[in-house]
């Protein structure tokens, strides 16, 4: 218990006045006799002992009115009921920093880091000795030497001396509950909470909303130092997304740059591109619209195979410079290799199922050509290096047996794609039974029947539909007769499509599926309902069909481009693509993975034997992660760009309002200004003011010492008046009485 005016107390000595009056009335009269009192001597040893009691019941009453009063007007307040009995005034404190990316902007008075900074070392000076704190930052690499609460202040000023702002999104709801976890286990008096931040809505997650206290536990006050200010112009480069026909050098690439303007403010900025540290080209002037989005395109080409980095940086400066570039890799191929597999070879190529498919991949016979095909026997499945191919195209086979659906199975899963053709070898329900085998990974939905076209008349089944919106099918959209003049005459039939779980490409005219595609871990599978050859089909006499295979294959190749690109924060997919049986381990028998980092550092990594994946959590660094195989044979190598989280960019501020309900009513402390922390800090250890409970106390005290007081003068009356005056029928006699004892009183 602490008071706002000490020197009251002095007036805490009023209450001995009391006391001294009390003794001076103890002090013993001179007795004199008179004999005409005689009578009235058995009254006065009759009320003696009462007499006595009724005095100190009095004393303590007005010396307790005195030393109230005294109380009260010393404004006594408390921050705990453990303060009213002595259990000191320690405080444990949690505070949470937020380092996210938008606190490096600059604001009109300076940067809201180095306020924040600021506000964060006045807490500290305002803090006691016996005071216990932590420090808890929303980003960056974990730190488990901070979670707790450390008596020395001096360990966490140093801590602090090294912090420095990170790349990902702030979750200040979530540090918040870790604070309150950590000062659940400490027995200090007082705790509370301190979040320093810009007040950005998007660090507030509405999802988690706020806890109840458990039973007989109050939760500590929760003070937000919002440290930014009037908000200078910015603009931020918030996307780039790539697009190409294909993952091989000389394609020509497509870079689409979103930017996002100023709240208030339209701006006209320029945007440049770099391709491994060289200048492409600048844009022209590009207008962003106040609070709105612009894109401007580049387009460029790579000519040599490898991993190419690319940066896009927009020009000026601004409030925010963190938001001014995004990075992107690039990873050309000299051609993309795939396998065909088909049930058998023929004396006569175009009577093999896969002859049509074969030449539409490679039309020129061989030479230097984006596409290199491998023509296999489902023999080979045993010991072909599967990793070695982007797809692996398997055409009117029968079904496979256990091991061979299993190795297709760990293929796909590691990142590869298998597309089936069917074929009068397919049947229904050994497909099924192979798939079932894999465990539901190698077709993208179970198979029902095969249906025939009645005759010749009838013609069979046109493509009536296709996903214009997919990357591989967009560029057949029109005109419509160049699917629709695609007749079938043979299929096979699937199951109702689970559209959470597989996507229909292409249907029939009967509304069937024709073309399914379906993700698996990270490759995919996709399901042809028909042949590619006459027998069942026209589709590869018909211009669609070059065309649509090139681009198939181009999608699939490239499926894994927009995994390159991730926010700070997001961990990188190790995949490990080689699932064959007598695959050469690496030199240690322990990593199957390389990892080198922006800094040039490289790490080992370990992929795990079970599902031949895993992760690298550590991206908190925004540049580019170069992931390479130590596997004997697998010389490929993928880069992954990792950028500014784009949620980050400055935007909203949200109102404490909006807060509030999220960390808890009557909680919520707000200080709009650094210099508001010593004047909140001190409410907070002031805490509850017990002035009017003490003036109370002194109502009630003087209730009960008039009421002593009143009983006090009763009782001392002698018994003949009292006796008059409580009865109310000898009320006519009470002039004789009083006459009766005047005559007792006269000498």
């Amino acid at each position: 218990m602490s008071f706002a005016v000490p020197l009251f107390l002095l007036a805490m000595l009023a209450a001995l006045i009391p006391v001294l009056l009390h003794m001076i009335n103890l002090q013993k009269a001179k007795t004199i006799p008179f004999s005409t009192l005689r009578f009235l001597r058995l009254g006065v040893e009759k009320t003696r002992r009462r007499k006595y009691l009724h005095d100190i019941l009095l004393l303590a009453f007005r010396a307790a009115a005195l030393l109230l009063i005294a109380l009260a007007l010393a404004k006594p307040t408390v921050t705990h009921f453990g303060g009213l009995l002595g259990s000191g005034d320690a405080s444990a404190v949690v505070l949470i920093l937020d380092n996210s990316s938008s606190m490096s902007t600059v604001d009109v008075g300076g940067s809201r880091w180095e306020a924040a900074l600021a506000a964060t070392y006045e807490i500290l000076d305002r803090l006691d000795q016996r005071d216990s704190v932590a420090l808890l930052l929303t980003c960056g690499p974990p730190r488990p030497a901070l979670d707790q609460l450390y008596q020395n202040l001096e360990v966490v000023r140093e801590t602090l001396a090294e912090c420095r702002v990170r790349y990902e999104k702030a979750d200040l709801l979530s540090r918040i509950r870790k604070a309150e976890s950590l000062l659940q286990d400490s027995s200090a008096p007082n705790k509370e909470i301190y979040v320093i931040t810009d007040m950005q809505a998007v660090s507030w997650d509405s999802s988690m909303a706020a806890e109840p206290a458990p039973a007989g536990q109050e939760l500590p006050p929760v003070v937000l130092v919002d440290v930014h200010r009037e908000t200078l112009a910015n603009a931020a480069l918030i996307d780039v997304t790539l697009q190409s026909a294909g993952p091989v050098a000389g394609m020509p690439i497509q870079a689409t740059v979103r930017l996002q303007g100023d709240l208030k403010l339209d701006q006209q900025r320029h945007v440049e591109l770099l391709i491994d540290d060289q200048t492409i080209e600048t844009s022209p002037t590009i207008t962003i619209p106040a609070a709105a989005t612009a894109e401007h395109s580049f387009n460029f080409t790579v000519d040599q195979p490898g991993i190419h980095t690319g940066v896009v940086r927009l020009r000026g400066d601004d409030a925010c410079g963190n938001d001014n570039q995004r990075l992107f890799a690039i990873s050309a191929a000299r051609n993309i290799p795939v396998a065909v597999i088909k049930p058998n070879e023929h004396e006569i190529s175009y009577l093999e199922d896969s002859y049509y498919l074969e030449r539409a991949l490679n039309p020129v016979g061989g030479g230097d050509w984006a596409i290199q095909v491998d023509s296999l026997l489902p023999g080979a499945l045993t010991s072909a290096p599967l990793r070695d191919y982007a797809i692996v195209f398997c055409v009117n086979l029968p079904a496979l047996d256990a091991p061979y659906a299993a190795r297709l199975r760990d293929y796909v899963r590691g990142g590869g794609h298998v597309v089936w053709i069917c074929g009068d070898n397919v049947e229904a329900g050994l497909y099924n039974g192979m798939n079932q085998s894999a465990g539901g990974e190698l077709l993208p939905v179970s198979l029902t029947r095969r249906r025939e076209s009645e005759s010749s008349q009838d013609g069979g089944w046109n493509i009536g539909w296709i996903d214009v919106a997919h990357p591989a099918l967009a560029a057949f959209a029109q005109p419509q007769s160049l699917y629709q003049s695609v007749l079938v005459s043979k299929y096979i039939a699937v199951d109702a499509v689970d559209q959470s779980l597989a996507k229909v490409l292409a249907k029939l005219d009967d509304g069937d599926p024709l073309l399914i595609e379906r993700p698996v871990g990270s490759g995919s599978v996709l399901f042809l309902g028909t042949s590619v050859h006459v027998a069942w089909s026209n589709l590869p006499l018909r211009p669609l069909f070059l065309p649509l295979l090139a681009r198939l294959t181009f999608y699939l190749a490239d499926a894994n481009a927009a995994q390159g690109q991730l926010s700070a924060g997001n961990p990188i997919p190790i995949i490990d693509h080689n699932s064959d049986p007598g695959a050469v381990e690496p030199d240690d028998g322990q990593r199957s993975h390389e990892l080198t980092l922006p800094d040039g550092n490289i790490v080992r990594l370990d992929a795990e034997s079970d599902r031949q994946r895993s992760s690298f959590a550590d991206t908190h660094e925004i540049g580019i992660y170069r992931l390479r195989s130590l596997r004997q044979g697998d010389p490929r190598e993928r880069a992954f760009a990792v950028n500014l989280d784009p949620h980050e960019v400055p935007a909203a501020i949200s109102a404490a309002d909006r807060i509030t309900p999220l960390v808890g009513e009557d909680r919520l402390l707000v200080c709009r200004d650094v210099n508001e922390i010593e004047s909140t800090i001190r409410r907070l250890r002031e805490g509850r003011s017990l002035m009017e409970l003490f003036l109370i106390a002194v109502l009630i005290v003087l209730i009960a010492e008039a009421y002593l007081a009143n009983r006090r003068v009763e009782q001392e009356q002698p018994d003949e008046l009292r006796e008059v005056r409580s009865s109310a029928p000898n009320y006519r006699r009470l002039p004789d009485q009083l006459d009766k004892l005047s005559e007792f009183a006269q000498p």
